[in-house]
This record gives structure tokens, C-alpha cells and sequence, in this order.
């Protein structure tokens, strides 16, 4: 029908008017009957989610959570850097996995993850649009926390072979800030467990 059916319709597909007429689950005694038909028009109040409403409603975070992710492989790799559109274009995530791995290793590549994945919202917010590793002010992320501690723990602490030589500049600029480092995330990174 592509729509829920009436509840006249329910009732008519359980007790139709004519005695001898088909109906659903005929063998059922009259008050089991009643009683199915009554719980199928409470169910229809009830809004089942598919997996378009569920892909629909996680776009968004989706899209923000690639847009920061995108960066961090370019970070070291201009070939990560090819086909990169400020996060718009999803389907070239394998390109930042495989980056991330191939300089990182497994652990470090999930940990990474788990460390954007944690704050993508907040470093987005940060980060003032700019998405773009080479500009000149792309380097005042490191002045926020969460883009500090992701930082130093990648480019100092790891000793990643970092193509932005400003990006440490920017890193011991803000160093005396108060920064937490995420100590198990280093231990990750390093193949820890």
C-alpha cells in the first residue's frame, strides 16, 4: 500500500464482513484475534526507523567527523593530499586510513580515530574553517587543546616526519599552555597496549 493501513482496514482484514471471506490468522479463537488486532493499531503509532532515516540522521556528524579526519593524514603525506575537498568528498576515507596506517601502524591508526572521534565537534568549532593544511593561519589550530594534544602527541612525541615545519613552531609557541596530554592514546600510537 506504501502507507500504514486504517485501523478500519485492520479490522476488516480480521473480521470481514462476510463470514465465509478469508481473514488474517483464521484459526484464532474470536478474543485472540481481537487481541492481535488491537496490539497491530497500537504498532502502527509506533515509528520504526530504517536505515535511510538512521544514515540520514548521522550525515551530518558524518561529514564533520571527516572533515577534521581528512587532515591529519596530509599532515605527512602529500600523496594524502590528492582528490582531499575539506572533508565533502566521504568515499576517499580509505585514503586517509591507509595513510595513517602506513605511517602509524594499527594501533595508532585506531587511536587517532578514537581521539577525533571523541572530539571532531569541538576541534571543527576550532579549527574557524580552515581546512586547508598549507594555508598560513592553518597553524593557529594547535593554540586549542584538542588540536594540541593531537599535535604534540603525533609530531612531537611520535616524531612524525611532519611536512609543515611551522606546525612545530606552532606547537612550542603554545607549549606552556595547559595542555592534558592523552598519555594511552601516546602508548597506542607507539604499538602499547
Amino acid at each position: 500500500m506504501g502507507r500504514p493501513p486504517t485501523n478500519e482496514e485492520i479490522d476488516k482484514a480480521f473480521f470481514p464482513a462476510m463470514p465465509d471471506e478469508a481473514s488474517v490468522f483464521s484459526s484464532l479463537p474470536v478474543n485472540q484475534k481481537q487481541q492481535v488486532a488491537n496490539r497491530a493499531k497500537e504498532n502502527k503509532k509506533t515509528k520504526y526507523r530504517t536505515f535511510v532515516d538512521i544514515m540520514n540522521d548521522c550525515r551530518p556528524a558524518l561529514d564533520h567527523f571527516c572533515t577534521v579526519m581528512e587532515q591529519i593524514p596530509i599532515w605527512f603525506s602529500a600523496s594524502a593530499e590528492k582528490g582531499y575537498l575539506g572533508g565533502t568528498s566521504i568515499v576517499n576515507r580509505p585514503r586517509v586510513e591507509t595513510t595513517l596506517k602506513q605511517y602509524f601502524g594499527e594501533a595508532g591508526n585506531a587511536a587517532i580515530h578514537v581521539y577525533v572521534l571523541q572530539h571532531y565537534e569541538t576541534m571543527l568549532q576550532k579549527q574557524n574553517g580552515r581546512t586547508k593544511c598549507g594555508e598560513v593561519d592553518y597553524r593557529d589550530n594547535f593554540e586549542y587543546d584538542v588540536w594540541n594534544d593531537l599535535g604534540r602527541v603525533l609530531i612531537n612525541k611520535w616524531k612524525g616526519p611532519i611536512r609543515f615545519d611551522e606546525f612545530k613552531d606552532a606547537l612550542s609557541k603554545y607549549k606552556n599552555r595547559v595542555v592534558v596530554l592523552t598519555f594511552k592514546i601516546f602508548h597506542l600510537v607507539q604499538g602499547h597496549p
